[in-house]
């Protein structure tokens, strides 16, 4: 049917991150397991990753601006 096509045609973008059932387990790195020379990078994922975009502003304006990226920690460690 249209759904099994639409499945199989996704397959090869899919296979590349987790599967909706690995995404279940993949957590954040608690800091007491954090190794700051392991690059983490994994060939099946088994932690989340994710962004931070830190602003300051005053009055309106943009003062400083940053971008963590590519994260592994648990969020409490920022």
């Amino acid at each position: 049917g249209a759904m099994s096509e639409m499945t199989h045609g996704g397959a090869a973008e899919a296979s590349r991150g987790p599967t909706p059932l690995d995404s279940s387990r993949l957590r954040f790195l608690p800091l007491a397991e954090w190794d700051e020379h392991n690059s983490y990078e994994e060939e099946a994922p088994s932690r989340l990753r994710y962004s931070i975009e830190w602003k300051v502003v005053v009055n309106n304006r943009v003062v400083a601006k940053d971008t963590e990226q590519d994260l592994v920690l648990i969020p409490a460690a920022y």
